[in-house]
């Protein structure tokens, strides 16, 4: 993201700065030295906001992903009442198999 950041900051620094020279009625080489100063400077700054933006964005998706872990994890382990590994099978029909109690009172099967 950080070349993404530079590339972008840096080039709308230089037209801005090209936009104003043309229109204040400046000289080309002038303006295009105060652009091109512009240019680098702004490319750092974008450079540095890339960067911090990368690592906030690497540091929450890292955090999603050993949540999700660790949630896995607890859900594998035996006596968690979490079906270890796979799902309880399913009859054709879609009847749950036997041993599995049926959602109303009664007995009646869905």
């Amino acid at each position: 993201m950080d070349r993404s950041y530079a590339g972008v900051l840096g080039t709308i620094a230089f037209c801005a700065v090209l936009a104003r020279g043309w229109l204040h009625g400046e000289q080309g080489p002038a303006v295009l030295l105060s652009a091109s100063a512009c240019l680098l400077l702004f490319a750092a700054l974008g450079a540095c906001v890339g960067r911090i933006a990368d690592a906030v964005v690497d540091a929450a998706v890292l955090a999603e992903v050993e949540s999700l872990r660790k949630m896995h994890r607890l859900a594998q382990e035996p006596g968690s009442g979490a079906p270890a590994g796979r799902e309880p099978r399913r009859l054709q029909g879609g009847l749950p198999p036997q041993g599995v109690p049926s959602r109303f009172p009664g007995g009646i099967r869905t």
